[in-house]
């Protein structure tokens, strides 16, 4: 929930400050905000398998 907040505002405030107000590591934030990026990455890999699989079968094609 920090985490999230201080993501919205970082265009307002200075990271490190609002990291320190709310006690929160700037690693810490950080490397939630890598996790966030990787199971969207992720999540958008899937999607792009799943359409390609139903246009392959839609097509015909594929071997």
């Amino acid at each position: 929930m920090r985490y999230a907040w201080i993501v919205e505002h970082r265009a307002s405030y200075a990271i490190a400050t609002m990291c320190d107000v709310l006690s929160v590591s700037r690693s810490g934030l950080y490397g939630a905000m890598q996790r966030a990026r990787a199971t969207t990455k992720a999540r958008e890999s899937r999607r792009f398998v799943a359409r390609s699989a139903a246009t392959v079968a839609a097509t015909g094609a594929g071997g």
